[in-house]
């Protein structure tokens, strides 16, 4: 997705985020990575980035969050 600096710092401060929010999930893991991937297609990533990471899930979608 040729993400900047600034991009990775943001990224990794809503991963920290989304893990203390996800705490208390039944599926925390799953949780997490749920808030976080709304939090950076969100706030974080540009509209062409959207569009590249939107296929590449389409390529390759994950196939268990367990």
């Amino acid at each position: 997705l040729d993400l900047s600096e600034k991009q990775l710092g943001q990224i990794q401060s809503h991963a920290v985020t989304a893990v203390q929010q996800s705490a208390r999930e039944p599926n925390p893991s799953a949780a997490g990575f749920l808030n976080l991937e709304k939090a950076v297609d969100r706030s974080v990533l540009t509209a062409d980035q959207r569009t590249a990471y939107e296929a590449i899930k389409k390529k390759k979608p994950m196939r268990s969050l367990k």
